[in-house]
C-alpha cells in the first residue's frame, strides 16, 4: 500500500510539471517563432507611400525607355524622368497601368505589385497616336430594336 501511494504523488507531481511547462510554452512563445518574425520582418520592411510611389515610378519608366529604344530611334530615352509621362491603374485589375508619354500610349501588365517590387511588365501593347486620331471616344451607333 506504501507503494501505491508513492506513485501516486509521484504521478500527481509529473502532471503538474507537465501541465507548468504545456501552459508556459503556450503563451510565452518560442524563441523560435520570435527569430522568424523578426527575420520576415527585416526581409519584407514595411514601405511608406512616397517610397511605394517611387518604385511604381520606376517599374513605369523601364517599359518606356525600352520601347522608345525598340521601336523608334530616340536620343533622349536616358533623360526620360518620371514626371514626363502620365499613369492610372486600371479599376478591374489592380496589376494594369495605363500609360501616356508624348505621342505614346502604354498598356502594362504586370505579375508582381509594382509598387512593392521593381519589375518588368508581362504584357506590354504600344500605341503611337498620329495626328489624325482623336483623343475622344468613338461614337457608336445606337442598337435598335427590331419586332
Amino acid at each position: 500500500m506504501g507503494t501505491r501511494i508513492k506513485y501516486r504523488k509521484y504521478l500527481f507531481i509529473f502532471v503538474i510539471l507537465l501541465f507548468i511547462s504545456v501552459v508556459s510554452g503556450i503563451f510565452a512563445g518560442s524563441i523560435e517563432d520570435e527569430f522568424n518574425q523578426a527575420a520576415y520582418d527585416k526581409k519584407n520592411p514595411v514601405k511608406t507611400d512616397a517610397e511605394k510611389k517611387a518604385q511604381l515610378e520606376s517599374s513605369l519608366l523601364l517599359p518606356i525607355k525600352r520601347t522608345l529604344l525598340q521601336n523608334v530611334e530616340y536620343d533622349d530615352y536616358e533623360k526620360i524622368k518620371a514626371s514626363d509621362f502620365d499613369y492610372e491603374r486600371s479599376v478591374q485589375n489592380q496589376m494594369i497601368y495605363y500609360l501616356k508619354y508624348k505621342t505614346y500610349l502604354l498598356y502594362l501588365v504586370y505579375s508582381i505589385d509594382p509598387e512593392e517590387y521593381l519589375t518588368y511588365p508581362t504584357i506590354v501593347k504600344v500605341i503611337k497616336k498620329d495626328k489624325n486620331m482623336t483623343s475622344s471616344k468613338p461614337k457608336q451607333k445606337p442598337i435598335s430594336k427590331t419586332k
